[in-house]
């Protein structure tokens, strides 16, 4: 059993921190990997919690192999997220305050495998055809809103068109 599935058994629904990692990868037409959460149906980041003695970078490399079959090889951090927008109740009543840390990753190994037990599909989006942040994790909407930055600036620096 996992960290958060054990301290489940001992505090139930009540809030705990949730220490997480989680990764962006960009393929080579700079389109950005999503997947879809069978939980709710929402789109999100790859990703998920930290288990005891774990780095935030093993945690974002074991998951995202987990998940999607992909291996990061080298990342570079998006940003690291916490506080009231990280609060979220899943459908089971579990309650978490995400700590996460996530990175994006243009280098990587594997094949796009979706694990249909957390996932119900996974696609690449440019930026012209992103979901809906509606339809996003709640959770995730700072780190796709971030993500979403990131490829417009290296959009435009890849462009020659100067950024903003």
């Amino acid at each position: 059993m996992g960290y958060i599935s054990d301290i489940r058994q001992k505090v139930g629904h009540d809030p705990v921190f949730m220490p997480g990692a989680g990764v962006f990868f960009i393929d080579p037409e700079g389109r950005a990997l999503l997947q879809r959460r069978r939980d709710n149906g929402l789109w999100a980041g790859t990703g998920g919690a930290l288990e005891m003695g774990e780095t935030f970078e093993e945690a974002a490399k074991r998951e995202t192999q987990e998940e999607l079959g992909l291996l990061p090889v080298q990342m570079e951090v998006l940003n690291v997220y916490s506080g009231p927008e990280q609060h979220y109740v899943y459908p089971n009543k579990d309650e978490v305050y995400v700590v996460s840390v996530q990175y994006i990753c243009k280098d990587y190994s594997g094949t796009l495998t979706v694990d249909m037990e957390e996932c119900m599909e996974a696609d690449f989006f440019s930026l012209s055809d992103f979901p809906d942040m509606a339809n996003v994790h709640p959770p995730d909407r700072p780190m796709v809103a971030d993500l979403i930055q990131w490829m417009q600036r290296n959009t435009c620096e890849s462009s020659g068109i100067a950024s903003r």
